[in-house]
């Protein structure tokens, strides 16, 4: 695995859905907007956003997924 790397990039996408228990939601991220050229090799993603104000202070982390990008 490579080390961390953060793509120093901000999604302003502002987006809140409210789920009941047991509810998901999916979402997609254009992985090539955040980075121009990426080796390759494996890599795990993880996404993190700040909570809204209106429900108070915290951060969102998604589930790590890994990845293999070939040539």
């Amino acid at each position: 695995m490579k080390e961390e790397v953060k793509s120093g990039h901000a999604s302003t996408r502002n987006v809140l859905i409210t789920l009941k228990p047991q509810q998901t939601c999916q979402d997609a991220i254009e992985i090539r907007s955040l980075y121009q050229r990426l080796t390759p090799g494996e890599y795990s993603l993880q996404v993190e956003r700040d909570l809204p104000p209106e429900l108070g202070k915290g951060i969102v982390e998604s589930n790590t997924i890994k990845v293999t990008v070939i040539d």
